[in-house]
């Protein structure tokens, strides 16, 4: 009896000993999305405008972004009779996430772009450049830690140099996060 008592000591001692593996170790950590969005933001195609959007976040509540963007159609709302401008440009902006850590979850928008004027629809350029600022509210949902889907509303204007355009805009984007 001694003898299986002094047995089963020694074993589980050496069990104690050992190392055994970590419960919290083999417990795999959620895929977090990364700091990263590169966006393909369709919802402007209806505004005439094709573009690509990247964001940074910079801090858990502060996502920066740059665009770049090209007018090549007249928009779906634009004025009947009006002049189409077309132009390709670069936009710089800021995104204060209200409801999630960035670069996902709800967010308010504002941006400034600028873009050189390339063709109008009614005759000459007669200014090479424009400007404009944008606000939008919106949503970014990261799915799987990768895929991004965005939509918002928002709006804008636009000098072309002759005139201010204002552009209601609908934010519909699809991407990925890394």
């Amino acid at each position: 009896m001694n003898r299986t008592l002094v047995t089963v000591l020694l074993l589980v001692a050496a069990l104690v000993r050992a190392e055994a593996p970590s419960v919290v170790a083999s417990v795999e950590a959620p895929t977090l999305p990364g700091p990263n969005v590169l966006m393909v933001e369709a919802g402007d195609l209806m505004g005439g405008v094709a573009r690509l959007e990247y964001e940074r976040a910079v801090h858990p509540r502060l996502g920066l972004t740059v665009a770049l963007s090209a007018a090549t159609f007249p928009a779906i709302f634009a004025t009947p009779g009006a002049p189409f401008f077309a132009s390709a440009g670069a936009e710089v902006g800021a995104r204060l996430h209200l409801v999630g850590d960035a670069p996902s979850g709800a967010w308010l928008s504002l941006s400034a772009t600028g873009a050189a004027v390339l063709a109008r629809s009614d005759g000459p350029v007669t200014r090479p450049w424009s400007w404009g600022l944008d606000a939008a509210f919106g949503y970014t949902a990261i799915y799987r830690g990768h895929f991004a889907f965005q939509f918002g509303l928002g709006g804008g204007f636009v000098d072309y140099g002759e005139r201010i355009v204002w552009s209601p805009r609908f934010v519909l984007g699809l991407g990925s996060a890394f």
